[in-house]
């Protein structure tokens, strides 16, 4: 296996807080190694705060995309899908989540043993609630 491109795409409308927070503990916790190296973005549904200006200025290692029009979640996927088919894989967050420490290996490395197309998340019920542990689904986390 070659050296894969990851590209990371969190979605934000608004929140800048979260959206600090999160780039930061990504940024943190998502380091380039010999298997994979990783591409941070911001794409911002039309924010009203100062998530464009703050991002732009605070985290220079992020490439920042803004819609022309408010469309949601969904429309902020697909536009993640057009603009990075360049990727070997392409993971699309939102801007509220902290991550552990080489959380990303994790999962990708499980994904190409399992040969899985894709992966989501498995801890959360609505409401947040952990139902759970994904310890027992990716037994080298």
């Amino acid at each position: 296996m070659g050296k894969q491109k990851i590209s990371i795409v969190v979605c934000a409308f608004n929140e800048l807080k979260y959206s600090i927070e999160t780039l930061n503990s990504l940024i943190d916790n998502t380091k380039n190694n010999n298997d994979f190296t990783y591409t941070f973005f911001l794409y911002d549904d039309c924010s009203t705060d100062n998530t464009k200006e703050y991002i732009k200025s605070h985290f220079k290692q992020v490439f920042y995309h803004r819609e022309n029009k408010n469309k949601g979640f969904n429309n902020l996927c697909n536009v993640a899908y057009k603009l990075n088919t360049d990727s070997d894989y392409l993971l699309i967050l939102n801007n509220d989540l902290k991550f552990s420490n080489d959380w990303s290996n994790h999962i990708l490395y499980e994904m190409i043993k399992e040969n899985a197309l894709s992966a989501g998340p498995i801890t959360n019920a609505p409401g947040h609630q952990p139902r759970q542990d994904v310890r027992n689904f990716i037994k080298s986390y």
